[in-house]
């Protein structure tokens, strides 16, 4: 069944390419793999890692995409990816092999707009990577909000308006998988099961080197949420922000730990600044904020959140220099700083170093 299941996706694939793509002539089908590897030194016990000296890999993946046109104006696309953990840490979702990361395939006509069914993410993170300049999936440098609950859903469908219209719109159905975070497992306010299936929105302006985006989100049971995102790029500039407030369900072990099964509030800031020095050399800044350290589904958390930051905010400070190689990879020191609001907690400092390799062949 796996093998049937993961032959389809590839035939699939042969009328596949990133959804972002602007090519209606292209016929082309790129395979790559991407390996990130970060290693990071602690101050204290800012990560989950609880290690002075952790390894762990940083968003490795391999897939292939690709495009195919069609008549009067029409193009297919889709891709499928798979996340892996080439150093097998064991608080991977990994560890164990490969994952689905996405897997779709979609539409696209000039007039009509475009639809794509699939493995994707949500409209959440069109706005977060308005502010997102690091795209960690580990180490101190990772994105310090909630958003990451609703990341790469096993089912969704969502339709994009012509390229033609003067705002650019976007809704989406999400209906998440069992192994998905917020699929299954988490609660409605009585205690019973959530029906985790819900949709999203989007309004994007451009406006020269100014970009605009606003989301709403709706869910069963009242876990709701909206977001604010802009960009501005301006010469070797690049400045970004973005605000998500959202109401976090809980999972049976929130329950045990918290003592309720009340939804929570939960809002992050972002801002970030990124000046590129020349064509391979880039100095990034970026300052997250959240207001519940238990739900920061970024660096501070891991796979088990971290009791102790209930209702504690939570500041991150990034610091990075991202060298590109010549052999299509990158090397990238990273300095974050935590602060917490609470006296009787020091502030933690987490030095990272990621470097990536990454390898693609394009079929025409």
């Amino acid at each position: 069944m796996k093998l049937t299941k993961v032959t389809m996706a590839t035939a699939l694939c042969l009328f596949s390419h990133s959804i972002f793509a602007n090519d209606f002539e292209d016929k082309s089908l790129n395979i790559y793999a991407n390996f990130n590897m970060h290693t990071q030194y602690e101050t204290t016990d800012a990560t989950s890692r609880r290690s002075e000296l952790g390894l762990g890999s940083d968003g490795s993946a391999i897939g292939m995409m690709g495009s195919l046109p069609l008549e009067n104006n029409w193009r297919s696309f889709g891709r499928i990816s798979f996340h892996t953990d080439p150093v097998n840490h064991s608080g991977s979702p990994y560890r164990d092999g490969l994952r689905y990361q996405w897997a779709y395939v979609g539409l696209e006509s000039l007039d009509y707009g475009k639809i794509v069914i699939g493995r994707d993410d949500t409209l959440v993170q069109h706005v977060v990577r308005k502010a997102d300049v690091h795209g960690n999936s580990v180490g101190g440098a990772k994105y310090l909000n909630h958003s990451s609950a609703i990341r790469w859903h096993g089912g969704t469908f969502t339709y994009y308006t012509p390229r033609s219209f003067p705002v650019d719109l976007a809704f989406q159905y999400i209906d998440p998988n069992s192994n998905d975070r917020g699929g299954a497992g988490f609660l409605n306010s009585d205690g019973s099961e959530a029906d985790t299936k819900g949709y999203l929105a989007t309004a994007e302006k451009k406006l020269g080197g100014l970009e605009l985006i606003a989301l709403g989100r709706y869910q069963h049971d009242g876990a709701d949420g909206f977001a604010l995102g802009a960009r501005y790029r301006i010469g070797d500039w690049k400045l970004g922000g973005a605000y998500l407030d959202s109401r976090a369900r809980l999972t049976q072990a929130d329950v045990d730990r918290l003592g309720t099964y009340e939804k929570q509030d939960v809002t992050s800031l972002s801002f970030s600044v990124t000046h590129r020095v020349n064509v391979s050399n880039e100095i990034k800044f970026q300052y997250n904020h959240t207001s519940d350290g238990y739900f920061a589904g970024g660096a501070l958390n891991g796979i088990t959140p971290r009791f102790d930051l209930k209702d504690i905010a939570v500041d991150q400070f990034v610091l990075s220099y991202t060298k590109t190689l010549s052999n299509g990879g990158n090397l990238s020191p990273q300095l974050t700083a935590f602060s917490y609001d609470d006296d009787n907690k020091e502030n933690d400092l987490v030095l990272g170093i990621l470097y990536g390799v990454r390898f693609g062949h394009t079929v025409k």
